[in-house]
C-alpha cells in the first residue's frame, strides 16, 4: 500500500514536472511561441518596409505639390510613414537578437516601445484619413485658382511655379476645371507682366515632343483672343490633323505592316484613335480633376497602409511579451 503511495506520488511529480517544462523557454510551448513570434517579426519588418517605401515614394512624388494645398497633411504622413517604419526595422532586429539571447528587460523593451510606435503611425494614417476628408469637402480649385492667378511666376513665388509646371507635365493637362481652362492663364499676373510677344499659356502645357510648335501656336492664340478670338477645341484638333493626303499615306503604311485579314479595319483603327488632347500641341485636358482624383486614390492608400501596419506590430509584441515571462531569469 505504501509502495503504491509512493508510486503514485511519483507519478504526479513526474507529470507537474513533465507540464512545467513543457511552459517553459525550452519547452514545446515556449518553443512554439519563440518561433511564432520570430516569423510575425519578420513579416512585421517586411511589412514596414513596404509602408516605408510606398511613403518615400509619395513623398518623392507629390510633395512638390504641398503648396498648392497648404497646409497640407500628407506631406506629414509620408514623414511619418517613413520615419516610424524605420523605427520600426530597428526595433524588431533588437528583440530579436533579445530572444535569441533570452534578455527579459531588453524584450519587455521591444513590447513597450512596439506599443509606442503602434499609436505613431496610427495617428498618421488617422491624420491621412482627416486630410482625404478635408480635400472631399474643401473646395480645391479655389485654392488652385488663386495660387495660379495671383502667385504663379512671381520672382517670390518659385515654390508655386515649380509646382504648376509639375503638375501640368505630369498629368498631361492646362488650366483648372471647366471654363477655367487654358484660357485661364491669360488673366493671371504672370501674363500680365510677361513682355511681349506674350504666350496664352507657359511651355509646362505643352507636349514636350512638339514644344516648337506648341510656342509658336501659343503666341498667335494670345494674339488672336486679345482680338476676341477663342479658339475651340474642334478647331484646335482640325488644326493639328493630319492633311487627308498624310491620312491616306499613314493609312496604306498600316495596311502594309498588317496581316491581310486585318487591313480593312486599320483605317477605321488610325481615325477612333485620333482625338482632340492628342491632336493638339499642348494639353486641353484641364487639371482639377485629376489631380483631385489621384491625391484622393494615394491618400487613401497611405492611410490604411499606415492604420494597417501599426496594428499588426502588436502581434510580435505580444508573442515577445510571452516568451519574456517563460523565461525564468
Amino acid at each position: 500500500m505504501g509502495n503504491d503511495g509512493h508510486g503514485g506520488g511519483g507519478r504526479n511529480t513526474t507529470t507537474s514536472s513533465s507540464t512545467m517544462w513543457r511552459w517553459s523557454a525550452y519547452g514545446l510551448y515556449g518553443q512554439t511561441v519563440k518561433y511564432t513570434f520570430l516569423i510575425t517579426n519578420v513579416l512585421s519588418v517586411v511589412f514596414s518596409l513596404i509602408t516605408f517605401s510606398y511613403g518615400a515614394w509619395l513623398y518623392h512624388n507629390r510633395s512638390q505639390y504641398y503648396e498648392l494645398l497648404a497646409p497640407s497633411l500628407y506631406v506629414d504622413v509620408c514623414l511619418i510613414m517613413m520615419v516610424i517604419s524605420s523605427l520600426v526595422v530597428a526595433n524588431s532586429v533588437i528583440a530579436v537578437y533579445s530572444v535569441l539571447k533570452e534578455l527579459r528587460c531588453l524584450i519587455y523593451s521591444f513590447s513597450t516601445a512596439s506599443v509606442i510606435l503602434c499609436f505613431s503611425l496610427l495617428i498618421g494614417g488617422i491624420m491621412g484619413l482627416v486630410f482625404r476628408q478635408k480635400l472631399v469637402q474643401t473646395p480645391l480649385h479655389l485654392k488652385m485658382n488663386t495660387s495660379l492667378k495671383e502667385l504663379y511666376g512671381l520672382s517670390d513665388m518659385t515654390a508655386i511655379t515649380l509646382a504648376w509646371d509639375s503638375l501640368q507635365r505630369e498629368f498631361r493637362c492646362c488650366g483648372v476645371n471647366g471654363t477655367e481652362d487654358f484660357t485661364i492663364w491669360r488673366t493671371s499676373k504672370w501674363h500680365m507682366h510677361h513682355r511681349e510677344p506674350k504666350p496664352a499659356f507657359p511651355q509646362s502645357c505643352c507636349v514636350p515632343e512638339r514644344l516648337a510648335e506648341c510656342v509658336e501656336r501659343s503666341i498667335t492664340m494670345d494674339k488672336e483672343m486679345s482680338n476676341g478670338i477663342r479658339p475651340s477645341m474642334e478647331q484646335l484638333a482640325a488644326e493639328a490633323a493630319p492633311t487627308s493626303a498624310e491620312a491616306e499615306a499613314s493609312v496604306a503604311q498600316n495596311q502594309q505592316q498588317l496581316p491581310a485579314d486585318s487591313s480593312s479595319s486599320s483605317s477605321t483603327i488610325f481615325m477612333t484613335n485620333f482625338t482632340a488632347s492628342e491632336a493638339a500641341a499642348f494639353y486641353t485636358n484641364t487639371c482639377y480633376m485629376p489631380f483631385r482624383t489621384d491625391l484622393l486614390s494615394v491618400v487613401h492608400v497611405a492611410a490604411w497602409l499606415s492604420i494597417s501596419c501599426s496594428f499588426y506590430l502588436l502581434v510580435p509584441a505580444f508573442f515577445a511579451t510571452f516568451f519574456a515571462k517563460l523565461v525564468k531569469k
